[in-house]
């Protein structure tokens, strides 16, 4: 039995299309072709290869060694050697135009015949292989031969023609076992022998029954888990008619087989529908019962193999096998109807169906049946989902849903979502879901959600000034956030460019990066689990052991800034003053510096005046503060000169008394804008 492949990588139709040709009963019909290469072929003995036709010399050389009493030279294949690739390229010839044939089989020589009286019996293989599904006989172009005049044998009856003429490559005939070769060539006087290749075409395993069944249910269910699998998964059957009734009893044996395998895999529902891959289901009739009523009119597969017929219109009804696995029911019923449906059933039986759906819901690569566009069925189903999950009070079901499902999106915003998560961390603790929340921090960060991540981060902490939930209350949280905050530092240093986000997203994300920052610089003494147990240097150190040397907000703002030094000058100035105003602790200085060595290295670009005020606002701050030296300070005064850049403003002084700044967007074109120059 073949390894089960790793089915995570593969793409679901691909396997699906696999495993039915291998519960396929092995067959290959009968078929000729012609096929242009020639071979080099070297016997032993032979110092040069095999010239087709042989010369007289080689001819004498053959019948010395391997004629027999039929005057036909059989030379065996241990004695024949096929130089170069052209066994392996005519595998693939056949594969690729024979239906019947696999990748994985194989051609094994039986004989090579020179045949001088060509006599059919020559062509037949002579010895026995195990695990031949055909035989294939390859004749190597004569330009003496002018036709064939064979017939294919099966039971005493002719079952197929073999006519042609010879190129000056060769032609082949594949025949299914239990077939031979009857008649004879149309042979000129003094046409030269005539030479074939026999062989046989061996498949590479072929299973018992019980065998196979168990390998393709275990590609199956391998396939169920993967990251890759759609939701609502069909193969068609069988044409039909739009009002045709599905019977389990017209199945093939090999669509039962594959059913079978379904079953035994056990981890999937299914059934036998009326489908249209323009209209979707149109009746459904179960395999099994479901424990809850399942609507699928009108849904459509995200994963359809379907019968290649370029005569029937893509709009045609079928007979169509769907199936979807047991632990995605959520999103093929859609997030609200499986939530009613759950209240309904009995504990038990709700919460494997519940525990399940926490780990798929909603992910990125499911899609409910529902989820053509209807932002407000998709926005209460994330509803009913959250409420059932808060419901269900089982803290392994919040666990997997924060790890693998919880994303904020157009349907699920940040503020519905939030106050969930701080809900479920204030009912069960921090502790228990703190790998699941770093989990999904990190995972927002990959997914360029960094400013979600760091918003809820900043809430929980209760250290920003638009917090999109409660903070958390609890014993020793400063753990949990500082865990949390170096994931999304993480996160920050990946950034690459800031040119496709919004200006106000922007000034969100260093806002409460700077809130965060200072929470865990601050609280760093404070609110530990290890000061009860530990004196303050020891707690330092077990802190440089645990967690690694993470860049400053200020480094990695002011890298992005000589990436996007327009943006920047436009962006830190009026972030920092919000950040300041709420929390005068904040040590931004660097970030001054960064904007003041910005406006002298781009003095070309134009600045709004709002970015300006709050510039001068913050030099004013820090000077009182002394977080900026007086003496740096005077010096910026005396060696920058602000000038408008509009010749009716008249000059702007930046040392004005007009302290008032503009309300409006700073990315809005009607912002009076102020050219910094020397």
């Amino acid at each position: 039995m073949p390894r089960v492949p790793a089915t995570s990588r593969e793409e679901p139709v691909t396997t699906y299309k696999d495993v039915l040709s291998l519960l396929r009963p092995v067959s290959v019909e009968a078929a000729t072709g012609a096929y242009t290469p020639l071979p080099k072929l070297m016997l032993a003995g032979m110092a040069e290869p095999l010239e087709v036709p042989p010369s007289p010399q080689t001819l004498r050389s053959v019948a010395a060694r391997y004629i027999g009493a039929s005057q036909a030279a059989i030379v065996p294949a241990c004695d024949v050697n096929i130089l170069g690739d052209w066994e392996r390229v005519l595998h693939r010839h056949l594969y690729s135009t024979i239906e019947g044939i696999r990748h994985d089989d194989r051609l094994a020589l039986s004989h090579l015949s020179i045949d001088p009286q060509h006599e059919t019996s020559s062509l037949s293989p002579r010895c026995r292989c195990d695990n031949a599904i055909a035989t294939l006989v390859v004749l190597l172009a004569t330009p003496n031969v002018r036709a064939l005049n064979l017939n294919m044998m099966q039971n005493g009856q002719i079952t197929h023609a073999w006519r042609g003429k010879y190129t000056i490559g060769s032609q082949y005939a594949l025949m299914p076992p239990g077939t031979s070769l009857v008649g004879h060539a149309t042979k000129l006087r003094g046409a030269p022998p005539r030479v074939a290749l026999v062989f046989y075409v061996v498949r590479s395993v072929i299973p018992t029954a019980v065998g196979l069944r168990r390998h393709v249910a275990l590609r199956l269910h391998a396939l169920a888990a993967s990251d890759n699998y759609g939701v609502l998964n069909g193969v068609q059957v069988h044409r039909c008619g739009r009002h045709a009734t599905p019977d389990w009893r017209a199945l093939e044996p090999f669509h039962t087989a594959f059913l079978d395998a379904l079953l035994d895999a056990g981890c999937y529902d299914v059934g036998l529908a009326v489908y249209s891959p323009m209209t979707g289901i149109e009746r459904l009739l179960l395999q099994s019962p479901v424990p809850v009523p399942i609507t699928l009119v009108g849904a459509k597969c995200t994963e359809y193999v379907e019968i290649d017929d370029d005569s029937w219109p893509c709009y045609g009804f079928c007979v169509a096998m769907i199936f979807w696995p047991k632990r995605h029911l959520v999103n093929v019923m859609g997030g609200a109807a499986f939530a009613s449906a759950m209240r309904s059933l009995p504990a038990a039986c709700a919460r494997m169906y519940v525990t399940e759906a926490a780990s798929v819901f909603a992910t990125k690569c499911m899609r409910t049946h529902a989820a053509g566009g209807d932002q407000r069925q998709l926005t209460a189903d994330h509803d009913a989902m959250l409420q059932l999950l808060q419901d269900n009070g089982d803290v392994d079901c919040v666990h997997r849903f924060l790890r693998h499902c919880a994303t904020v999106t157009a349907t699920c915003p940040l503020p519905l979502l939030a106050p969930w998560i701080q809900h479920q961390l204030a009912k069960y603790g921090w502790e228990p879901l703190a790998n699941a929340l770093d989990s999904l921090v990190s995972r927002w960060c990959s997914n360029e959600s960094v400013k979600h991540a760091a918003s809820l981060v900043a809430s929980l902490a209760g250290a920003t000034d638009a917090p999109v939930c409660a903070p958390l209350v609890q014993p020793f949280v400063f753990e949990c956030i500082q865990r949390l905050w170096a994931t999304v530092v993480t996160g920050l240093v990946q950034l690459r460019t800031l040119e496709s986000r919004r200006q106000d997203a922007l000034q969100r994300l260093l806002i409460d990066a700077l809130y965060l920052e200072h929470y865990c610089d601050d609280r760093a003494d404070t609110d530990r689990w290890l000061q009860t147990r530990l004196p303050p240097f020891t707690i330092r150190l077990v802190d440089a052991f645990v967690w690694q040397p993470t860049k400053s907000v200020a480094e990695i703002f002011a890298r992005l800034a000589r990436r996007a030094p327009c943006r920047l000058l436009v962006l830190l100035p009026e972030a920092l003053t919000t950040a300041f105003q709420h929390n005068s602790g904040i040590h931004i200085s660097p970030l001054v510096t960064c904007i003041l060595d910005g406006l002298d290295a781009n003095k070309h670009v134009e600045v709004p005046t709002t970015s300006l005020t709050s510039l001068r606002w913050l030099l004013e701050q820090n000077a009182t503060r002394s977080r900026i030296d007086e003496a740096y300070l005077e010096g910026c005064w005396r060696r920058e000169d602000v000038r408008s850049s509009s010749d009716d403003s008249g000059a702007s002084s930046f040392g004005s008394d007009d302290d008032s700044s503009s309300d409006g967007d700073l990315s809005n074109d009607d912002d009076l804008s102020i050219v910094w120059g020397v």
